[in-house]
C-alpha cells in the first residue's frame, strides 16, 4: 500500500509539473520579462521575520532569540549546505557522527540527550517539517540540503513547542524559498570541486496570469573526501585475538571516502489563494564507520523522501486572515553494514570468528499525514491574536533488521533473536494553540502563547510561552525577556528498539522529554550599518531519552543491544554575543567611480552544560565557540548608471571576497575515557565571487573550505568490550582542504 501511494503520488506530481512547465515556457516566449523587485537591505531597516509567531513582525519585537541569514549572506560566505550556514550562528555547533551525518548541537544540547539525527531541532521549508518520524530529526536526510532556492533562513535558538509542537525542542530552522517574481526567469549552474564533485542545478520561476510557478532541480555526485583512521574497534579485537594466533581483520590504519549521490526536485505552485508545494529526494551515501565504528568499504545507505502540501490562505475580512494546509510525507531508508571479514572476538571464554564479518542490514519506512488551520485576528491596532488547531497521524511500518551478530555463519531476522520485537508502530495527536501579541505601551510588547497536545500513547501536554520586548522611545536599543517550554516525544527508532537481551519490551517505560528555558537579551543599533546583540539563557531538561545500556551513542559492544530509557537531565546556561554590519563608501578608481563595501559578522558563545544528577560537565561540548566573518566588496558606483567607459566595468559590476574563521574550544570527554580532550580548532574558509561578468547575468565563484588543511575531528565513542577493555580510538575525521568552483547563468 505504501508503494502504491508513493508511486501514484510521484506520477501525479510529475505530470502536474510537466504540464505547468510547458505552459510557463510557452508564456515566457510570449511575455516580456518584468523588472525584478528590489529587496530591502538588511541593515537599512529592522528585519521582518515570520518564524517566531508564524506572522510577519519586526525582529526586535519577536518573542524569540532569532538569527537571520539572507540570500546575499549565503552567496558571499560560499555556504554550500544548510549545516555550513548553521555553524556560523552563535550557540550552534555541527558534529559529525559515525554515519557521516552532520548533527546539530544547540546550546550544549544534542550529543547527550535527545536521540541521534538532531531530533531536538525542527527543520522547516516554508513551514513544512522535514523531520522524519523514525529518527525524529531531519539531518539523516537533509544535513547536506542545498541552498539553491533559498531566500532567507530564520533560526530560533531556544524552545518553540508552543508554536511548532514536538521536536521544536532546542531550535527551529525555517528555510524560506524564493518567490516566482524574485527569480523571474531561469537560473542554471554548475559546480565542480575536489574529489570529483559535480553539482549541476536548475531553477525556474515565472508568473503567468494568476499562476506563480517555481521549479528547482539539484543533482550532486562526489567521491567524497579521503578520511583517515589510525585505529578502529576492529583494531582492538585484533590485538586481543592476535595473541592467540588469529589473523587481523581491521582495515586500519587506512582511509575511506565520504561518497554520496543525491537528486533533489522541488516545486511550488501558487494560484490566487491556493498553493501546492512538494519535494522528491533520492540520496545514497557510504561507506561510513557503522554502528561498530569499524573502517570498511561496503556500508551504504539509500534514502527517499517525498512530500506534498496543499495550502489555502485568504483574508476573510480586513482584520481576519485564515490559512490552512494539508500535507503528506513518505520516508524510506535502506541501510547495509558489512565490516571486518574474519573478525575474531572472545565471548564467554570462547573465541568466535565471523568469516564474512559483522553484518547488519535494516530497512525502515514511515509516513505522515496532517492538517492545520490558523486564524490571525487583528483585535485592535495594538493587539494581534493567532489561534489554531492541528491533527497529525504518523507511523513506522515494515521495520526489517537482519544480522549475524548472534550467529556468525548465518544472517537471520531480528525476530529469531527477539521474538517480541515489534516492527511497526503509529502515533497521532490533536493540538490547539493560541498566541496573543499585545502592545501594552508604545514601547512595550507582551506575547502570551500556549499550546495543548494530546498523543494517543503519551497523553496530554501543555506548553506555555511568555515574551516581553521593550524598545525605549523606539530608539536604537531593545530588550527581551522570554520564558518558554518545549517537549519531544520519543522517536519510533527509540520506541521500537526499546528491548533488552531478555527480550523484554521496554517501550512503555519511555515518556516525554521536557525543557524549560529563560532568556534575556539586549540589542543595539546605533547606526544603520551596525547591529549588536547580547543574550543570556538558562535551560533545564527533564527525563532525557538516553541509552541506558551500551554506554554511548556511537558504538556498542558486539552481542549487546542499545536500550533507550528516560534518565536524569541536563542544566545548561550561557551567553551569546554577536555584532554584524555592512559599510559602503564611494571611491575614485581611475576614471571610473566605484564603491568599496565591507561587511562583518562576528559572534562568541559560552556554554556551561552539566548533568542534573552528578553535576559533571556534559562531554564533548566546548565551553567556547566563536565565528569571525569578514567581507570585502568592490562594485560599480550607483552614480555610474549604464555607462561602460571602463575596461574594468566591462568585465564585471561587482567583486566580493569573504573570509570566515570558525573557532572551537577544547572538548572534554567522558569521565571514564582515558584519552586526552579534543583540542581546540580554527578552521578558515575563503570565497571569491565575481558578479555580472561582462555586464550579463553571469556569476562565478571559487571557494576554499578548510583553507589551511587542518586535521580536526569529532569525538569517537568509548569502546566497552565484554572484557571491560577501554581503548583509545581514532576520533571521527572531517574533510581537509576542498576547492570548489561554480558558474551561474540567469536568463
Amino acid at each position: 500500500m505504501f508503494e502504491f501511494y508513493k508511486k501514484t503520488f510521484i506520477r501525479l506530481s510529475l505530470a502536474t509539473i510537466t504540464v505547468s512547465m510547458c505552459w510557463v515556457v510557452t508564456a515566457m516566449a510570449e511575455e516580456a520579462p518584468t523588472q525584478e523587485p528590489e529587496e530591502l537591505p538588511l541593515f537599512e531597516e529592522i528585519p521582518v521575520v515570520v518564524t517566531a509567531s508564524q506572522k510577519p513582525e519586526r525582529i526586535t519585537a519577536a518573542p524569540s532569540i532569532i538569527s537571520v541569514i539572507t540570500e546575499e549572506d549565503i552567496e558571499r560566505m560560499g555556504a554550500r549546505t544548510i549545516t555550513d550556514v548553521l555553524r556560523t550562528i552563535p550557540g550552534i555547533d555541527i558534529v559529525r557522527d559515525t554515519f557521516g551525518v552532520s548533527q546539530i548541537v544547540v546550546r550544549g544540547l544534542g550529543i547527550k540527550g535527545t536521540s541521534g539525527d538532531s531530533a531536538g531541532v525542527k527543520i522547516l521549508i516554508d513551514g513544512h517539517a522535514l523531520n522524519d518520524p523514525f529518527t525524529g530529526g531531519a539531518t539523516k536526510y537533509y544535513d547536506d540540503l542545498s541552498l539553491l532556492n533559498v531566500r532567507r533562513i530564520e533560526v530560533i535558538r531556544g524552545p518553540a513547542s508552543a508554536i511548532y509542537g514536538s521536536n521544536a525542542f532546542v531550535s527551529v530552522v525555517n528555510i524560506l524559498t524564493k518567490h516566482a517574481q524574485e527569480i523571474n526567469g531561469i537560473e542554471t549552474g554548475m559546480e565542480i570541486g575536489s574529489d570529483h564533485t559535480y553539482h549541476p542545478t536548475f531553477l525556474i520561476g515565472k508568473t503567468v496570469n494568476d499562476l506563480e510557478l517555481v521549479l528547482s532541480a539539484d543533482y550532486l555526485t562526489t567521491d567524497g573526501a579521503k578520511l583517515s583512521m589510525a585505529a578502529d574497534t576492529a583494531s582492538i579485537f585484533d590485538e586481543l585475538s592476535g595473541a592467540e594466533g588469529y589473523l587481523p581483520a581491521s582495515l586500519a590504519p587506512g582511509t575511506y571516502r565520504d561518497t554520496r549521490e543525491k537528486l533533489d526536485l522541488s516545486w511550488k505552485f501558487n494560484w490566487n489563494d491556493l498553493a501546492f508545494t512538494g519535494k522528491i529526494l533520492e540520496k545514497q551515501t557510504g561507506p561510513f564507520l557503522t554502528d561498530w565504528y569499524m573502517l570498511n568499504d561496503a556500508s551504504s545507505e539509500d534514502m527517499t523522501h517525498v512530500y506534498a502540501e496543499f495550502a489555502y490562505d485568504r483574508y476573510l475580512t480586513e482584520r481576519v486572515e485564515f490559512d490552512t494546509r494539508a500535507y503528506m510525507d513518505f520516508f524510506e531508508l535502506t541501510r547495509n553494514q558489512e565490516v571486518a571479514q574474519g573478525l575474531t572476538i572472545l565471548s564467554e571464554d570462547q573465541w568466535i570468528t565471523y568469516p564474512d564479518g559483522l553484518i547488519l542490514d535494516a530497512y525502515e519506512k514511515s509516513q505522515r499525514f496532517g492538517a492545520e488551520a490558523r486564524w490571525h485576528i487583528r483585535l485592535s491596532s495594538r493587539n494581534d491574536l493567532t489561534i489554531g488547531t492541528a491533527y497529525e497521524y504518523f507511523q513506522a511500518s515494515n521495520l526489517e533488521i537482519r544480522t549475524n551478530v548472534d550467529s556468525p555463519d548465518t544472517v537471520q531476522d531480528i525476530t529469531n533473536i527477539y521474538p517480541n520485537f515489534q516492527n511497526a508502530s503509529y502515533q497521532h495527536f490533536f493540538s490547539m494553540f493560541a498566541q496573543d501579541s499585545w502592545r501594552i505601551h508604545r514601547d512595550i510588547d507582551v506575547t502570551l502563547g500556549m499550546r495543548g497536545d494530546y498523543f494517543n500513547d503519551f497523553g496530554g501536554i501543555f506548553t506555555p510561552k511568555v515574551g516581553v520586548t521593550y524598545e525605549p522611545n523606539r530608539s536604537n536599543l531593545n530588550f527581551k525577556a522570554l520564558f518558554g517550554s518545549a517537549f519531544r516525544i520519543p522517536s519510533f527508532g527509540e520506541m521500537l528498539l526499546a528491548f533488552d537481551n531478555e527480550d523484554e519490551d521496554l517501550s512503555d517505560n519511555l515518556i516525554l522529554e521536557e525543557l524549560r528555558t529563560f532568556e534575556i537579551g539586549v540589542g543595539y543599533k546605533p547606526v544603520d550599518w551596525f547591529i549588536g546583540e547580547l543574550n543570556y539563557f538558562y535551560s533545564d531538561i527533564n527525563q532525557l531519552v538516553q541509552i541506558s545500556k551500551g554506554d554511548d551513542t556511537g558504538s556498542y559492544p558486539i552481542g549487546t543491544t542499545r536500550i533507550y530509557n528516560n534518565i536524569g537531565g541536563i542544566d545548561t546556561q550561557g551567553i551569546e554575543a554577536e555584532i554584524q554590519g555592512t559599510y559602503r563608501q564611494e571611491i575614485q578608481l581611475g576614471i571610473h567611480p566605484r564603491a568599496l563595501g565591507t561587511s562583518f559578522r562576528m559572534n562568541y558563545s559560552y556554554v556551561d552544560a552539566q548533568d542534573t544528577t552528578t553535576h559533571a560537565p556534559v562531554p564533548y561540548i566546548p565551553h567556547h565557540k566563536g565565528n569571525v566573518g569578514l567581507g570585502l566588496l568592490l562594485e560599480a558606483s550607483k552614480e555610474t548608471g549604464t555607462s561602460s567607459n571602463s575596461l574594468f566595468r566591462l568585465f564585471n559590476d561587482e567583486l566580493s571576497l569573504f573570509f570566515n574563521v570558525l573557532l572551537l574550544g577544547e572538548r572534554a570527554r567522558l569521565e571514564n575515557d582515558t584519552r586526552s580532550p579534543l583540542p581546540g580548532i580554527a578552521i578558515c574558509d575563503l570565497t571569491f565571487t565575481a558578479h555580472e561578468i561582462f555586464r550579463h547575468n553571469i556569476e562565478f565563484s571559487v571557494s576554499a573550505k578548510n583553507l589551511f588543511d587542518q586535521d580536526y575531528r569529532d569525538p569517537a565513542p568509548v569502546l566497552v568490550t565484554l572484557q571491560g577493555l577501554e581503548t583509545s580510538l581514532s576520533d571521527i575525521p572531517n574533510p581537509g582542504r576542498m576547492i570548489f568552483a561554480e558558474i551561474r547563468v540567469k536568463f
